[in-house]
């Protein structure tokens, strides 16, 4: 009996983490700014359409830049110790600290543009806390209106309102407690000193010393546990041997995409003044981009979730999104990948060779099954089936590649099926040599070409002749094939765009 197993069946899953933050973890910040809004103060002329113009900067911040860098800080949650590197652990360090504040901003930027909408006044909530020059000045401008008195006590309230939204966002752990008794004591000390613990620097200096301490210290407010945020911090400043998993990794996270929103999310926190100051000035432009913002935000959405038909108003829409963002961005979706030269992987494939895993696959089942079959004088041939990434990861990252790429893990799984008695045959091997005269894979698509299906068959036979010689059939069956040719998308095309 022959099985034929991918990757992910002997190696196991890899956890699956939501691109979308929720936006219940920022109730505390919207709580809050309700409060802090006067009930029976009535908008200026044209709130209505400057209120819309706030909705879309804030579904802008939402969509367009905090959603696109949740790989980032997945890469950095998730990835595999081989994988990681300073230049994963830099990106995500920024990345994290940006989505924050875009997330919560936008969040108000919504309740705001939703009250102008009604006529109602609004209250500014944020002011400009990247360009604070100390710990106080920063947290106190999370939070402007709503207490009165000392700036610490306004500092530390929005302080515990953050940290309580990332704890419903991303859960509480020893990290998180060492996070906020770490800026409770620079808070404290700046109240007993008087003023900023980088007084008398000029404010630049002072505003950059500031966010380098607030951003490292990030590591171990969004780690899972304390011991991953300081080896997380370590890896800020120690080069790592690169490695296959490590190259493609940040060949995953350092998109042109990617790298546009981390930019555009890092200029919006340190230099976008608040939505209600452009929205108060005379040129007329900004409602304008406000809006058109909101619509772009609206067509992002449209790119997510399953590929919907081909003749429905959704994938024209999808079309009109994603075509742009993948010739232009290389940006593909939460399920393919957009590789060099128009070749498109699936993204679990990428997630096998850079991400943890969940479970130990099933080799225990596999040599269970084995046994029951050895009873019954049965054999059990494995083929252990490479994907598509393992024999052509040049076109995610060009490189030199020795060897077929596979998991870490692979080896061993391979070895204890061995270890059971389990025949396994693997082709990688094989394939990769031959993948240098004839191409095995399509490039929109994840299945094998005929080339791929004729080198494992004949691999599969020689290995079945030369292991049960009585098995095998010596004689060449009469075949009377008929070629067809068959134009049609591949599948991770379709996936990736399908109007």
């Amino acid at each position: 009996m022959t099985f034929g197993v991918e990757q992910s069946g002997l190696v196991g899953t890899c956890q699956g983490v939501p691109d979308l933050p929720p936006l219940f973890a920022t109730l505390p910040i919207l709580l809050l700014c309700l409060l802090a809004q006067k009930p029976g103060q009535v908008g200026s002329g044209g709130g209505r359409w400057k209120g819309l113009a706030r909705l879309g900067f804030g579904a802008g911040k939402l969509i367009l830049l905090a959603v696109p860098l949740e790989p980032v800080i997945r890469g950095a949650i998730q990835a595999l110790p081989e994988a990681q590197t300073s230049t994963v652990a830099w990106m995500s360090l920024f990345a994290f600290g940006c989505q924050l504040y875009l997330v919560l901003s936008g969040a108000v930027d919504l309740l705001l543009g939703a009250r102008q909408m009604l006529g109602r006044g609004v209250v500014e909530w944020f002011g400009a806390p990247f360009r604070a020059g100390g710990f106080t000045a920063f947290w106190r401008d999370w939070n402007q209106p709503l207490t009165k008195g000392p700036d610490f006590r306004r500092a530390a309230l929005s302080l515990g309102a953050v940290l309580l939204a990332v704890v419903i966002w991303r859960g509480a752990s020893w990290g998180t407690l060492a996070w906020a008794a770490l800026h409770l004591a620079l808070l404290g000390l700046e109240r007993w000193r008087g003023r900023s613990l980088f007084a008398p620097l000029p404010l630049p200096v002072r505003a950059a010393l500031t966010l380098a301490v607030v951003l490292i210290s990030s590591m171990l407010l969004f780690m899972p546990t304390l011991e991953e945020g300081l080896a997380h911090v370590r890896r800020l400043f120690v080069t790592s041997p690169a490695t296959a998993y490590s190259v493609l990794l940040d060949a995953r996270l350092s998109t042109p995409w990617t790298i546009t929103c981390l930019w555009l999310g890092g200029l919006c926190c340190v230099a976008m003044p608040p939505a209600s100051w452009l929205l108060s000035q005379s040129w007329r432009g900004w409602p304008i981009i406000g809006i058109l913002t909101g619509i772009m935000a609206g067509g992002m959405l449209a790119r997510r979730g399953p590929a919907p038909r081909p003749d429905s108003i959704r994938a024209m829409i999808r079309h009109a999104v994603q075509w742009p963002l993948a010739v232009w961005m290389q940006e593909g979706t939460a399920d393919v990948f957009v590789g060099h030269e128009g070749w498109l992987y699936r993204q679990s494939e990428l997630d096998r060779l850079t991400m943890k895993r969940e479970g130990h696959g099933s080799v225990g089942t596999l040599m269970a099954f084995a046994g029951h079959l050895r009873t019954a004088g049965v054999p059990l041939l494995v083929i252990a089936v490479p994907d598509k990434v393992a024999l052509y990861p040049e076109f995610i990252q060009p490189a030199e590649y020795a060897a077929p790429v596979q998991p870490p893990e692979f080896q061993s799984a391979l070895d204890r099926l061995r270890g059971a008695g389990v025949t396994v045959l693997d082709p990688a091997a094989g394939l990769w040599r031959a993948q240098k005269r004839t191409p095995l894979y399509f490039r929109a698509d994840s299945r094998w070409t005929p080339e791929a299906t004729k080198e494992v068959v004949l691999a599969a036979a020689k290995f079945i002749h030369q292991t049960w010689p009585g098995v095998a059939i010596n004689e060449t069956p009469l075949i009377n094939a008929t070629i067809l040719d068959h134009r049609v998308a591949g599948d991770l095309a379709r996936a990736l765009d399908p109007w």
